[in-house]
């Protein structure tokens, strides 16, 4: 008597329409702002919910009719439906016009054996707990197949785990009385719907909280995927793909603040006659020139190296861990790549020969000033100009 008053049927069940219908409400405020799919998919299930258990709470003043039971379970029968649905659409998988078919077909099927099993004590029972549980069951399988594994989606996973086997067992212990009627009672058949529903109620609750947190962390994600590329935008030139003078900027800073020191070499280099090259041919084969010699030198240096467009037609070359001898031997390397490339594009005149002439520096990160570092590579840049152009100088 003690556990039937604890948890009273009708107690119960006023609390559900209530809770649910509160829940509906703010779920689909929440759908208004978020506009998400799931949301609207939840709000409907607990409204359907709320209003198959409040027909239920009919049949204790008008009795089990076709109301209060047949359409009744027909709309709670409809959660665990709905609740699939929010799932596909949490995980963004499109749902298949099948499942409604099967959808359709099931709950015209639970109208009709309702309603001619109407004046069976056990069997309507029976038949609700095992498709309730096997639809809480194939929600449970849907995410338990999904990768990655996130905590909020095991939680979710196992609450619906556990409901198909609560609702499961529940139809079992029904059909046991089924076949041996001096078992179950009515009091015994009161007991299991009031366990049944309170546990159903707990983790119904627990994974209706979940699905909000888990849209949070995956909005959380995409924001954080969306602020990683916004960053590799902000630090990549536009024209050629290759870093820009942000990105130079902050990779001299951590290099200097490298423990323990290291050397850093930087090429800095200049395409010769880069303005006769836009006025013969065209800004449009100036850029194409500028995209290939990007990749030209991209593909001559190593793949720790950072290849900029410092302006215009001026590129840097930041060499990590790189002494004199190397930086000269890839300065030279770059040199000869570009003045040997075949420059050449469909239906589009280009200059047979493209060079670059080269200024080289070197410091140690102790001593790292960037300001310097960048003067001695610009002025060994202008004596490679004043040479002759197409060479390298230091």
């Amino acid at each position: 008597m003690e556990f039937q008053s604890f948890i009273d049927p009708k107690t119960l069940i006023l609390f559900t329409v209530f809770s649910y219908i509160l829940k509906g409400i703010l779920l689909k405020l929440a759908f208004n702002i978020r506009h998400k799919l799931f949301l609207k998919y939840l709000s409907l299930a607990s409204f359907s919910f709320a209003l198959g258990w409040l027909l239920f709470f009919l049949r204790f003043f008008i009795g089990i009719n076709i109301l209060s039971l047949s359409i009744a379970n027909v709309f709670i029968l409809l959660f665990p439906m709905l609740l699939i649905c929010s799932i596909y659409s949490i995980k963004e998988e499109s749902i298949t016009p099948l499942y409604f078919k099967v959808n359709c077909f099931v709950l015209s099927l639970t109208f009709v054996v309702l309603t001619t099993k109407m004046n069976d004590q056990l069997l309507p029972g029976f038949y609700t707990s095992i498709f309730n549980g096997l639809y809480y069951g194939y929600a449970g399988f849907i995410l338990l197949n999904h990768h990655p594994k996130k905590l909020v989606l095991s939680i979710i996973t196992t609450l619906n785990l556990f409901i198909s086997l609560i609702l499961i067992l529940r139809g079992c212990i029904l059909m046991i009385g089924y076949l041996y009627p001096d078992i179950i009672t009515a009091n015994v058949i009161s007991i299991l719907l009031s366990f049944t529903l309170f546990f159903n109620l707990f983790c119904i609750d627990a994974q209706i909280l979940c699905f909000p947190i888990l849209d949070f962390i995956k909005t959380q994600g995409e924001l954080e995927e969306v602020n990683i590329k916004l960053n590799e935008i902000s630090q990549k030139d536009e024209l050629t793909g290759i870093f820009n003078r942000r990105a130079f900027t902050e990779k001299l800073e951590q290099e200097k603040n490298k423990n323990p020191p290291t050397l850093l070499a930087i090429i800095l280099f200049d395409l010769d006659y880069f303005k006769q090259i836009n006025d013969q041919f065209g800004h449009d084969v100036g850029d194409l020139v500028l995209i290939q010699v990007a990749k030209i030198v991209q593909q001559g240096v190593r793949s720790h190296d950072m290849v900029v467009r410092y302006g215009g037609e001026e590129f840097v070359v930041v060499l990590s861990n790189t002494d004199w001898t190397e930086a000269l031997a890839i300065a030279e390397k770059l040199r000869i790549a570009i003045a040997t490339f075949p420059f050449s594009q469909e239906n589009m005149t280009l200059p047979e020969q493209v060079t670059a002439s080269f200024g080289v520096a070197v410091a140690s990160s102790t001593n790292l000033s960037i300001d310097n570092l960048l003067k001695q590579a610009d002025l060994a840049l202008y004596r490679a100009k004043q040479q002759g152009r197409n060479q390298v100088c230091t």
